[in-house]
């Protein structure tokens, strides 16, 4: 992301969101042959859930974390206030490592291909984080998810996989990652191998396959494996 600065964008994130507020970490890092000083910077505070009126609903505490991918992957978000159980039936990650406790708001090659380009921290919150947020509400008053459920870890990797390449099922999907994976993909100019009586740049595939690759062929076979374990 061009011209992209995290403080900026800090900063005009607590602009949109004044209930959220910056968190300075300065901390000593023995490097092996030195102390080296190291800065984290996060944001808390916290998020309201709103209905069509304009009410409050709910009122979410987050803790918003950067990772070194940002801004071409989500930040980390963890709730704090103890409304959202840490289960994975609430897309809660539980796994030990730092992910733990954080919130699972997309699948993977999702999160990939919505970040390519890079986003902001408001876009961000906008977008994903208060509409999960709302999601996770509903869950709370309803026992479901408003808009049926969705897998969790590598069944809802498969899923994922299967949106990504509108494919009827994980077979179907798996024959256009390998594709991929094998460098196999038609040409442009070349008839579609799909069915499809025209020419592959014009047939909706191609930007398929485009997607596929930019999810990229290491995170393809890392998934890939993961979801045949699962199996």
């Amino acid at each position: 992301m061009k011209g992209f600065d995290l403080v900026t964008d800090i900063e005009r994130t607590i602009e949109l969101y004044p209930t959220l507020v910056k968190i300075i970490q300065e901390k000593k890092v023995w490097t092996g042959k030195k102390l080296d000083l190291r800065t984290k910077v996060w944001l808390e505070g916290s998020l309201d859930i709103l209905d069509n009126d304009g009410g409050v609903i709910q009122t979410f505490k987050v803790k918003i974390e950067y990772t070194s991918e940002f801004p071409f992957r989500y930040p980390l978000v963890t709730e704090t206030g103890g409304l959202i159980p840490r289960d994975e039936d609430w897309h809660v990650n539980v796994s030990i490592g730092p992910l733990q406790g954080t919130l699972c708001i997309a699948a993977r090659p999702i999160e990939i291909l919505q970040c390519q380009n890079g986003i902001t921290t408001s876009w961000f919150i906008h977008q994903k984080l208060i509409p999960h947020l709302a999601m996770q509400e509903y869950k709370r008053r309803e026992d479901v998810y408003p808009f049926g459920e969705y897998a969790h870890r590598e069944k809802g990797l498969r899923q994922a996989y299967i949106d990504v390449c509108e494919a009827k099922d994980w077979d179907a999907a798996l024959g256009m990652i390998t594709l991929v994976l094998n460098n196999d993909v038609p040409g442009r100019n070349d008839l579609c191998a799909f069915g499809c009586a025209t020419k592959f740049k014009h047939c909706h595939h191609c930007s398929i396959f485009s997607k596929l690759r930019t999810i990229g062929t290491i995170r393809l076979r890392e998934d890939v494996a993961l979801i045949d374990y699962d199996a």
